[in-house]
């Protein structure tokens, strides 16, 4: 991609191998027409976006199992959105999200690059107060509690954009605001199981965190 040092990655995930164009390193910072700044991706943390982290192939891992039948589901701060391929790759019906806003592009390639069909693609992140999207049966999102303030907005976006009965998944690595999270799920009527992760990928890379399994089948709280 022009004005940008990228590379390829051969990513497995159960017997699927996906070619995922990655960032080179996070030493870039790429914004001719601002737009980056203007979202909040100043040049400390714009390349995130780029990157295949842990979590987020802890989440494809499981995104390569659980039951899809009939499900509507929406990745959340999908970044290059593995998960979301493996899951499209498996014929869902998935919905990808990222507020940085060159994560479209990348990901629109990625699913070429991997002969996958386009799918929906939204930008924008938890912070949204207004439901556009409609409801999921199902969330998913990898590391998406780096910051003290996601426990608050994570939770009530996934609120939001559930129905009444549904499921989340949140891959988690071991960071500090589980706690405070699982609190706020628990007052919008979710109850789960938090699931130890230590996983060495088959390429040698170590995981470890939690696996946050969230359920709700009764009337949502008001």
């Amino acid at each position: 991609m022009n004005g940008i040092q990228t590379r390829l990655q051969t990513i497995a995930v159960g017997d699927h191998f996906y070619t995922i164009e990655t960032l080179m390193d996070c030493n870039q910072f790429h914004d001719p027409d601002g737009s980056s700044a203007a979202s909040g991706f100043g040049d400390t943390n714009w390349s995130l976006f780029g990157q295949i982290w842990p979590s987020s192939r802890m989440l494809a891992l499981v995104a390569n199992t659980f039951d899809i039948k009939g499900k509507r589901i929406l990745e959340i701060g999908a970044g290059l959105g593995l998960a979301s391929l493996v899951l499209q790759n498996r014929g869902a019906d998935i919905t990808v999200s990222d507020a940085n806003p060159m994560a479209k592009q990348f990901f629109t390639a990625n699913l070429k690059r991997n002969s996958l069909a386009p799918l929906d693609f939204v930008s924008g992140d938890w912070t949204d107060t207004v439901n556009v999207l409609g409801l999921f049966d199902v969330i998913i999102g990898s590391d998406v509690l780096y910051e003290r303030q996601h426990a608050d907005e994570v939770s009530a976006f996934i609120a939001l954009h559930t129905f009444e009965k549904c499921e989340v998944i949140i891959t988690e690595p071991n960071r500090g605001n589980r706690a405070s999270f699982c609190s706020k799920m628990n007052r919008y009527g979710f109850s789960g199981a938090h699931l130890h992760a230590n996983h060495h990928f088959v390429d040698g890379l170590h995981y470890e965190g939690r696996v946050l399994n969230f359920s709700r089948n009764d009337l949502r709280v008001k």
